[in-house]
């Protein structure tokens, strides 16, 4: 569940960030090498495939590795590891993560934050973005 919420505040970010296409794609095998990130890419069209999974250790620790491939490098340019110990570390660990590969390759920094928003004018409903 909490690897699926990453996926998709990942791709939300790069969404907004208004340069990205993001397409979401089942993996290619369960054991991804080079080699095999270098022919999903291409044969999909990819510049870039972020991938990873969650994981519980053995101490019951929450474990999220997610890495990028990029196909003009022909590598993996990032590995980024996170651990919650706990429920509410997970929001943490996710939000480290997704800055962590958003920032990775688009240069872009990115930032989490609160805005509180006082309506001090007409009554009624209003959709934010």
């Amino acid at each position: 569940m909490i690897g699926g919420t990453i996926a998709d505040t990942i791709e939300l970010t790069l969404k907004l960030l208004g340069s990205y296409a993001v397409v979401e794609l089942a993996p290619p095998s369960d054991q991804l090498s080079v080699e095999i990130l270098n022919q999903f890419a291409r044969a999909n069209r990819l510049d870039n495939v972020i991938f990873g999974e969650t994981s519980r250790s053995a101490d019951g620790t929450i474990v999220f590795d997610v890495s990028v491939y990029d196909r003009v490098e022909n590598e993996i340019i990032l590995s980024h590891q996170e651990t919650a110990s706990s429920f509410f570390d997970t929001f943490d660990a996710a939000d480290a993560m997704v800055v962590s590969i958003v920032e990775s390759f688009s240069d872009t920094h990115i930032g989490w934050g609160t805005i509180v928003l006082a309506n001090e004018g007409t009554r009624g409903d209003f959709d934010i973005y």
